[in-house]
């Protein structure tokens, strides 16, 4: 029960506080957002990454060592980045 309260902590203070939307809730929204969408992307391309390397080896064809397509490509942990972000 008591996980709960820190969970919903946020949202009792969004609807405490009667202050207007104004242009930085906007930028941390869309700040949220964006970290969303690179955590799924990264997920997903690791995903297919992982799927492609256990298929190559239930062929006995070589492996590839490193993910160095999509975002992995701009960083080493891009997964890592979007939860931090």
């Amino acid at each position: 029960m008591r996980y709960y309260v820190g969970v919903c902590l946020p949202l009792y203070i969004v609807h405490s506080v009667s202050k207007t939307w104004d242009l930085m809730d906007t930028a941390v929204v869309a700040i949220c957002l964006t970290s969303i969408v690179i955590v799924y992307i990264t997920d997903t391309q690791l995903h297919t990454f992982v799927s492609r390397n256990v298929r190559l080896k239930q062929f006995g064809k070589p492996l590839v060592p490193n993910l160095d397509a999509g975002l992995s490509y701009y960083s080493r942990h891009p997964n890592y980045f979007g939860e931090k972000l």
